[in-house]
């Protein structure tokens, strides 16, 4: 008697290699992953997106320039504040959202933040439209609270 093995436990087979990786948001949190990444030596391109803002219309490529100035590892290294960027990627890191403040309630910030990753998981799904599931990133949340905003993101895209 053959015993199958369910589903759930069988490993999926990975084709091709996860060497893309993407980083969105410019939190603390972000610049560390980057950091980590570029360290590391993981990734043979590493994309790092901050929203533009009026006083700082490409912060995440200036601070990218700065960085590949003292890496050791050297992926190919880019800095954007263009959404379109972000195209073609295999795993992308999340970190948008605000920081819990004093006296501010992990409720309240849920409030916050579920509007902010909402909104950027809106943005990845537009830019992933019509991909095959080969072709769809690994999205990993890290904003807080991160189960919470995890939920979302799988919700909305």
């Amino acid at each position: 008697m053959e015993i199958e093995t369910p589903k759930s436990c069988r490993f999926i087979e990975r084709v091709k290699e996860r060497d893309k990786i993407g980083v969105w948001g410019f939190g603390n949190v972000s610049r560390d992953v980057v950091l980590t990444l570029v360290d590391e030596g993981l990734g043979k391109e590493v994309v790092f997106y901050g929203r533009p803002t009026d006083k700082y219309p490409n912060r995440a490529g200036a601070w990218v320039e700065d960085l590949k100035a003292n890496a050791l590892h050297r992926p190919r290294l880019i800095g954007t504040n263009f959404i379109d960027d972000m195209a073609g990627l295999d795993v992308i890191f999340i970190g948008v959202g605000v920081p819990r403040r004093e006296g501010q309630s992990r409720r309240d910030l849920l409030a916050v933040n579920t509007a902010v990753v909402a909104e950027t998981s809106r943005q990845i799904r537009e830019l992933y439209e019509g991909c095959s599931s080969q072709d769809i990133p690994i999205l990993i949340y890290m904003g807080n609270p991160v189960t919470a905003m995890t939920w979302v993101g799988y919700k909305v895209t």
